[in-house]
């Protein structure tokens, strides 16, 4: 069973149009058996795909991209995009166009727009929002859009806000409809999240350690972050006491901790341990994985790195490597471990990792009009040893802890 998962069902309820594939692409993952993206979708039909991660701590990202087709040609597009890291949160996006939709991933030309919210033209189809499932054992199916979350968009580049769940699914399962709509009026915010924006929430990328200092709590989890006694400016570490009550006994424990990378070299090394492991081929492969996470790490600790940025110098260090191991498929091994990096790494100062398989995420609450910052949420993630999501809460400032 792999560690992470996502699956589309696209239900084509138009009673004239045909939806027909015009590409697709995975910048993470791959495609699970038997769930490739279907050429066609004819009207009264369902197609599905389903993407997973190949390896420990790695996710699946990608999107795949149709065109909607009459008896007259060409009537638009569609755009389904997923994400579903090893750590962070689950989130999606799917939208109209006449024309096409810049991808949220392994992008890097100009925008042209395309959001769920809004098509620059009225279209005769319109794609709604069906259903989101947590999951095979999660349940609690979500069927109103305004309980998601919004995020920010996407870590490189893509436009239009992201749906989401706070934390990460294990295996979620998102249901969208095409439907005729004879000259549909764009979609507006408020139409599908009833009378008011929500806010749009971003990792705060580039927090400082003020930014992290304060109690916080859900009522179960309680987190107690605080600088030391006569810490200096320069000084970069934080105390942090954790207190899980979901499990009995409680877990408790404090630790100073260092927000951004540095957490994955100490923390959770053992993480970046087994990812190695689980890509490497051959003993001579797994120690070039091992020096390359780690000099990729402790330059990341030094000067902040996107994810492409850490994915490429990866694959520069790790590729250098002569092993047993066939060439094609070391470098497909060192990409897919690079990339699972990089997307660890992606969210700099906003995260922090700590031992017993706790990571910690500073979001910052937006409002959607005006863009002004009117909250700051600490998210809290515990995984078990196969990478299972056990615990993922939301906190909020509290009184200290006693």
């Amino acid at each position: 069973m792999p560690e992470r998962s996502f699956r589309i069902l696209i239900r084509n309820d138009s009673s004239y149009l045909s939806l027909n594939q015009s590409f697709n692409h995975l910048c993470g993952g791959v495609y699970t058996s038997g769930w490739l993206p279907p050429v066609t979708i004819a009207p009264g039909s369902v197609g599905g795909v389903q993407a997973e991660s190949d390896g420990f701590a790695t996710g699946t990202e990608g999107y795949v991209k149709y065109d909607v087709n009459g008896p007259d040609g060409k009537h638009g597009m569609i755009y389904a995009y997923w994400d579903n890291p090893f750590l962070g949160v689950t989130q999606f996006r799917y939208a109209t166009d006449a024309v096409d939709v810049p991808p949220d991933c392994d992008y890097s030309g100009p925008s042209n727009g395309g959001s769920m919210f809004s098509t620059k033209v009225s279209l005769d189809f319109t794609i709604n929002f069906m259903s989101y499932a947590h999951g095979l054992d999660a349940g609690g199916d979500i069927t109103q859009p305004g309980d998601l979350v919004v995020y920010g968009t996407g870590p490189d580049g893509g436009l239009g806000e992201l749906l989401g769940v706070l934390g990460i699914d294990e295996n979620p399962v998102l249901e969208l409809e095409l439907v005729d709509a004879v000259q549909a009026p764009p979609v507006s915010p408020p139409e599908l999240f009833g009378q008011s924006e929500p806010p749009t929430h971003s990792v705060l990328a580039d927090a400082t350690l003020e930014d992290w200092t304060g109690s916080w709590h859900n009522g179960t989890v309680r987190v107690d972050i605080e600088l030391e006694p006569g810490q200096l400016p320069e000084e970069d570490e934080v105390s942090g006491t954790v207190y899980d009550g979901t499990v009995d006994p409680p877990l408790q424990f404090s630790e100073t901790f260092v927000p951004g990378p540095v957490g994955l070299l100490t923390a959770q090394e053992e993480t970046i341990a087994s990812l190695v492991a689980g890509q490497a081929q051959d003993q001579e492969q797994r120690f070039a994985f091992s020096h390359a996470a780690k000099a990729v790490l402790e330059l990341a600790a030094k000067t902040p790195l996107n994810a492409a940025s850490a994915a490429g110098h990866f694959e520069a260090l790790a590729g250098k490597a002569t092993t047993p191991t066939p060439q094609a498929v070391s470098l497909a091994k060192a990409r897919s471990a690079g990339r699972a990096i990089g997307v660890l790494l992606q969210n700099g100062g906003g995260a922090a990792y700590l031992s017993h398989s706790v990571a910690l995420f500073l979001f910052g609450v937006f409002d959607s009009k005006s863009g002004d910052k009117v909250g700051t949420e600490l998210h809290y993630e515990r995984l078990d040893r196969i990478g299972k999501p056990i615990v993922t809460v939301v906190l909020t400032t509290a009184a200290p802890l006693r």
